[in-house]
């Protein structure tokens, strides 16, 4: 829902596969409110380019920006208010195949499946991580995405993608419980 008529709502949004993910950039060019309650069947990374959205999420709250990318988990509700500048790079990322690989890898046996909300995209364990997801949307965009129509070329990136996203979620999990 768009906040206020003083804006012109300008949205633009593309989106790409890359096995069963799908890669997105989307804004707005208004404020938003965007409610979708518990996301349930899919978890979203979100990496803000420019611009910020504060996200409500579950008890948590946290404004996301250049800096800070978020992941969404299924089961918690979301309620967000991306600001008119706002624009992001998107992974969408079915819940079944997150819960299976969690499950079938041998380095992400026992990760915990309902990630760490803040990634810092330009320092410390996620920011390799959040700048392989932003090299392949500029990739993308720069010369198309012909190449990922090959079955073994979208596969692996999306191997590539998850087992990424797990390891760094152990990680993260793993600092935290040394910390308290």
């Amino acid at each position: 829902r768009q906040v206020g008529a003083a804006q012109q709502l300008d949205c633009h949004m593309h989106r790409v596969g890359v096995g069963a993910l799908s890669l997105n950039y989307l804004c707005y060019g208004a404020d938003v409110d965007i409610t979708p309650g518990p996301l349930t069947d899919f978890y979203l990374v979100q990496i803000p380019l420019a611009g910020r959205a504060d996200i409500h999420y579950g008890r948590q709250q946290l404004r996301s920006d250049a800096a800070t990318a978020v992941v969404l988990s299924p089961d918690q509700p979301v309620a967000m208010r991306w600001q008119a500048d706002c624009a992001q790079v998107l992974l969408h990322i079915p819940r079944a195949l997150m819960e299976q690989r969690a499950t079938d890898a041998p380095d992400a046996a026992g990760a915990p499946l309902d990630y760490q909300l803040a990634l810092a995209q330009r320092s410390g364990p996620a920011a390799a991580w959040c700048q392989m997801v932003l090299d392949l949307a500029h990739n993308i965009d720069a010369n198309g995405a012909a190449w990922l129509r090959h079955e073994a070329a979208a596969a692996a990136l999306q191997d590539v993608l998850l087992r990424g996203l797990l390891a760094l979620q152990l990680q993260l999990h793993d600092r935290a419980a040394r910390a308290e």
